[in-house]
Order: structure tokens, then sequence, then C-alpha cells
């Protein structure tokens, strides 16, 4: 079946599973808040008269959440963010009062980080690559092509072909050398999959056979455990060259130049580029909510909702991604990195425990920290370039700055889909998250029930569907999960 006709079978399955509007009773008295893609910022928020950019909503919502519930309703269409919609704790329910953001009658409103891709034309006919404009510096690591994520050029390498030192790589063939000749070879990556770790480290240039690494990237991705030059069972690891036109030799990849403005794409046969959907995502991030552990944002709910398209930068940064498992990494240098690590720290060493209490979560797509009594429910989480959903990450893993202290958190009878990373990922690493330095940081009381996982952790595939590091009284059951490459629910951390 099509992707776009089965994630729409989806959007029904989860659309029919929401309770009819009809049959709602509220407790308190209830304002409404209509938003429309056509709607009019000079508008009231009425039916008639809806607003239109979310933030306008939110203002509205500010209004009147201190004398009654609240529901903010989305017409059908594609509401297109400029910028990640932020919700502090003035945006949640006041006084017992909650607001929901929720989907007309047999809507399904998508809240976008992309932008669609138009006017393609053919690149050279003979590789059949075509190419389309796009805003000059937009940057993304991933794309959607038919509802679907397309896979970044690449060609692997055989690592018997590699010597491994601590500035790079040191191609032992001479046929290779043409890499040396490449443009843009800070853009170009390796991505190592190992045992239990997926790694991307940027290339910082190319001379003869020597591929120089950006640094702290490859300092943190050759030590510790399962790293690019040592991964357990070698033999099932893939080493690949990544980003650059001159790997664009399979069909369904792409390669993005964002100084001149353009995409290449080279479709599968068959494919017509004139009708192809073809998303490129602009935000790392959709929403994030946070107030403080004393004063958490509280009472909301997001229902009927489809959060689509991000892209997580940080792997192209110099810092790589020094992946140690489900969404932690490394970065920094560590003060007691070892001298001629490469021979000392194959399978971990004393130094690398140094670092265990500074690791950095991946930010989700949709986050919540220092929020209670969240719900959500019958929503899609679709085509997104990271963990779809993060509750109660770590600080650096939230875009408000905030981390931690969730409580009363449900996440029920959504749909996760087409993912670059995991669907949910719960609770810090940090001494904070395991020994709180105070008790309102403490996660605690998430129920994940009954929600549909599939095909995700496409890039990051060491991502599990479900991760649980340290909540208390934590409930994941009747969840269907397929198509996760790594673990599909964990629990714990270290």
């Amino acid at each position: 079946m099509p992707v776009d006709r089965r994630l729409s079978l989806i959007a029904l399955m989860a659309l029919a599973a929401l309770p009819a509007q009809a049959q709602t009773r509220w407790e308190h008295p209830r304002s409404e808040v209509h938003i429309s893609p056509t709607g009019d910022d000079t508008g009231d928020g009425s039916v008639a008269h809806p607003f239109r950019p979310l933030p306008r909503a939110q203002a509205a919502v500010r209004q009147l959440n201190t004398t009654g519930d609240v529901a903010v309703i989305l017409a059908e269409g594609t509401y297109p963010l400029t910028a990640p919609l932020v919700f502090a704790q003035a945006d949640g329910g006041q006084k017992g009062f909650t607001v929901t953001w929720q989907a007309a009658p047999q809507a399904r409103p998508v809240l976008s980080g992309g932008v669609p891709v138009t006017g393609w034309r053919v690149h050279d006919a003979k590789k059949h690559i075509y190419v389309a404009d796009v805003p000059k510096g937009t940057d993304s690591r991933q794309l959607w092509v038919n509802d679907a994520l397309a896979e970044r050029a690449q060609i692997e390498l055989p690592r018997e072909a590699v010597t491994f030192t601590e500035a790079g790589m040191v191609m032992k063939d001479k046929s290779w050398s043409w890499l040396a000749g490449l443009p843009d070879q800070h853009r170009i990556e390796i991505e190592s999959q190992g045992f239990f770790t997926s790694r991307f480290s940027p290339v910082e240039a190319i001379s003869g056979n020597t591929l120089t690494m950006q640094q702290p990237a490859w300092a943190n991705n050759i030590w510790g455990y399962d790293s690019i030059p040592y991964p357990f069972h070698p033999e099932w690891s893939h080493l690949y060259l990544q980003n650059s036109l001159a790997f664009l030799t399979k069909p369904n990849q792409w390669y993005l130049d964002p100084a001149a403005g353009k995409l290449y794409y080279k479709p599968a046969d068959g494919v017509d580029m004139k009708q192809a959907k073809v998303i490129l995502p602009r935000l790392e991030v959709l929403v994030s909510a946070a107030g403080t552990p004393e004063a958490p944002v509280t009472d909301l709910k997001f229902s009927g909702l489809q959060f689509s398209y991000s892209s997580w930068m940080g792997p192209s940064s110099p810092e790589g991604f020094a992946s140690q498992q489900s969404g932690s990494f490394l970065t920094g240098r560590a003060a007691a990195y070892p001298k001629n690590v490469l021979e000392v720290c194959k399978t971990g060493c004393p130094e690398f425990e140094t670092v265990r209490d500074k690791w950095h979560q991946t930010p989700a797509a949709v986050q919540f920290a220092a929020a209670q009594h969240i719900v959500l429910d019958g929503n899609i989480f679709a085509h997104l370039g990271q963990y779809a959903l993060g509750i109660g990450n770590d600080a650096n893993a939230n875009l408000t700055g905030q981390g931690l202290a969730t409580a009363d958190i449900v996440v029920s009878r959504n749909v996760f889909t087409d993912l670059a990373g995991g669907a949910i990922s719960s609770g810090g690493v940090l001494p904070d998250a395991h020994h709180p330095s105070a008790g309102n940081l403490t996660n605690r009381q998430l129920v994940v029930e009954n929600n549909l996982i599939q095909n995700v952790s496409q890039d990051y595939k060491d991502n599990s569907a479900i991760l649980s590091t340290y909540v208390w009284n934590t409930v994941i059951i009747h969840n269907d999960i397929s198509g996760a490459p790594y673990d599909a629910i964990d629990v714990g951390y270290g």
C-alpha cells in the first residue's frame, strides 16, 4: 500500500478513536477559540471569523483560562510554523480549569515545520537527477517524498579499507583519492552503524587519502564503547560517507546545497516529480511546553492534531553525534581525555567514566518539562527528524532550558510513524534525573497506553521506540510497536 494512503488510513483510525464533541460533558463553563489556515488576525476567534496564526490563539487563551475551560479548535488544513510554538505556565489551565487544543470535527489539522518543494527540473538526465530551488541558507538532515523519509546521498566504505587515527581516517587504497577533489568537504559526514550506537562525525577537509575530521566530534566518537574504530561485532557494523552530490547514486536519495539554495533528488523509476509531494523541514522543534518546578504548566491537552516535519541539526555541527545509546551523546572535550586514546580506550577506560554525568539528550520535536496534568490523546506524530515526543528530559534537551519535573502525563491512542528517531523519550540521564537535588524535579506518574508505533528510528537506529529512564510510577501498556530497528521498550538507564 502506498505510504501516503497508509498514513491517511492511520489518521482515520486515530480520529475514529476520538470521542464525538457532542458527547462530551464539561464540568466547567467552556470558551472556544477557533483558528483556520484561512483565518484572519482581525477576526474574533469565532467559528465564522477564526484567527489564523497559532500564537494569536495563545493570546486569546490567556484572557479566558482563569474563568473556565478553554478549547482551541483547529480547522482542517496545514498550519506552517515559522518558529516553535512555546507554551509557558500562563498558557495552561488556571485555577483547576483545562486548556485543550483539538481538531474540529472530522478535521485533521497539521502543525508543520516544513516547506513544500516544487518546480523540479532535470539536472542530469543520464544519472536521472532532478533539482529544485529552496530558500538559500535552509539546511536539513531529512527530506520527505510522498510521505516517506528519503535517504541522504551516501556510499558505503569497507572497514578494511580504512585506517583510523586520532585526527581522522586514512584510505589504504589510492582509488579513493577522488574524494580530495569534492567541493564542500566540511559538509561531508561519516556515519557508523555499530552494535548499539549510531554515530555521525563531520569531515573538516580531505587531502590525498587522508580525511581530517571536525573536533570535538571525532575525539568523542573514537573512545568509550562501540566506537567508530572499535564497534562491537564489527562484522555486523557499517561505515558510510554521506552528504555530497557525488554520492547521489541510488533512487530515493537526495542532497541539499544550502549556500546555493539547491535541492537534488534521484527519484525511483515511475515517480513523476511534477506530482511528487516533497517536504523539506526547516524547524528543529515544533512545540515546547514548560513552566518551572515551582510553577509548572498544567492542565493542557492536545487531541486530534498532527505534528510533522522537523530536523534536528545537532549532528551536522562540530559536535557531531557521539551517541551513547537511545538519544544520549557526548559533547565538548573531556578534561581527562587520555593520550593514545585508540590504544587505551578501545572498550571503555577510567577516563571515559568521568564524563558519564555530562551526557546530553537529543531534543524531541514535541517537548514537555516542568509540566503536570498533560494529556496527549488521538494525535499523529509523523515525519519527524528525531525523537517525536520528549517528556521530562534533561534541560539540555529542551528549547526552554528547563528540564525534568513532569507529573501526571498521559500519552494515549496516538500514532507515531515514519520517524528518523524513536517515538517517546521520557526522563533524563543526568544526576538530577536519578538523584534529584530537589524533590519537585522528580519525573513521576507517566502513562503510555494504546499507541500505534511503526517505522521509527530510521536515521538514529539506536533509538528505542519507547524509552523511560528515571520516572517514578510509569505504566507502559497495550502499545502496538513494529518497524523498530533497535528496542521496542526500554526502562531504566545506567
